[in-house]
Formats: structure tokens, sequence, C-alpha cells
């Protein structure tokens, strides 16, 4: 699992929805959220990332910059991810 789908899959659950829910709210297919969740598909594109952010309720272009991190080689990975985590800020970002 990847941390795009691994923060998909926790905001999803904290929302008490399921994939198929989730599916319905954002107009992503359902097997296409497994896949993400699962990391068995790349990470979507900022469109469809934006599309998650808004149906998880989570702060703007979180999805974004962790699929574009999944997606960089390892140093610059590191650095989306600990962007998208709040690193930089000296806060942690809240879902």
């Amino acid at each position: 699992m990847t941390k795009y789908g691994e923060l998909v899959r926790e905001s999803r659950t904290r929302l008490g929805m399921t994939q198929e829910q989730l599916a319905r709210r954002s107009r992503v297919r359902r097997n296409y959220l497994s896949g993400i969740e699962l990391g068995s598909v790349a990470p979507p594109s900022p469109r469809v990332s934006r599309k998650l952010e808004r149906a998880l309720k989570l702060n703007e272009n979180r999805l974004v910059a962790l699929s574009h991190a999944e997606k960089a080689p390892k140093q610059i990975k590191e650095f989306f991810i600990e962007a998208a985590e709040g690193k930089f800020a000296g806060e942690a970002v809240v879902a």
C-alpha cells in the first residue's frame, strides 16, 4: 500500500464510508478506488485527487502532493511526503 492509498483508506473509514459510498460521492469508479487503496494502480491525476479531497474532507492539495510524491524519484518523494504531512510548517496537517 502507498502513502496515498493509506490516506484514502484511513480517511474513508474515519468518515464511516464504504468504497461504494466514496465512489458515488467523488464520482470515481469503485474498482479504481480499491486499486488506489491497495496500491495496485498508479496514484491518480490532480483532478481525481481533488475530487477525493473534497469527498474525504481533506485539506486542499494533500492528495495532490502525495500523488506527485508517489511518482517522483526517492529524494523528491520524501520531500513531498513530508510536505503533505505538514512537517515543514511545524504542525501536523489535520484531516
